[in-house]
């Protein structure tokens, strides 16, 4: 990317190809690499280690750990990334296996929070 110097790629189409996924982190220098933000995921993942941590985890802690996870392969599977990790990397597979329990129990705490809030101003029959 001629803005960041973070991708590159093979051809000027390429580049248009990938600008959609590219540009919510465009201009945005990588703080670490992805070995240390990867260690950051194994020390939330140990965090959210058993179902007990992760029921007794507040909503925000939950999605902020979830986001945590979805922008570390968002950043590191991005296409003409150097480095680029594959989507079966196994930082990858670990970082998605962190985001899908916590990410569906942060929803289900949402869905259930408006449930009860809709119930108490009347309006669930």
């Amino acid at each position: 990317c001629g803005r960041c110097k973070t991708v590159a790629f093979c051809s000027e189409h390429c580049q248009r190809a990938g600008w959609k996924a590219h540009k919510a982190f465009c201009g945005e220098q990588p703080r670490r690499s992805w070995k240390d933000e990867y260690r950051e995921l194994q020390l939330l993942r140990a965090r959210f280690d058993g179902p007990e941590a992760r029921q007794a985890a507040n909503s925000s802690d939950l999605t902020s750990a979830f986001d945590s996870a979805r922008r570390f392969v968002q950043v590191w599977t991005q296409p003409g990334r150097a480095p680029h990790l594959a989507a079966g990397h196994q930082a990858v597979q670990q970082a998605l296996l962190l985001a899908i329990p916590l990410g569906t129990l942060a929803l289900w705490r949402q869905l259930a929070e408006g449930v009860a809030d809709r119930a108490c101003s009347g309006r669930v029959s």
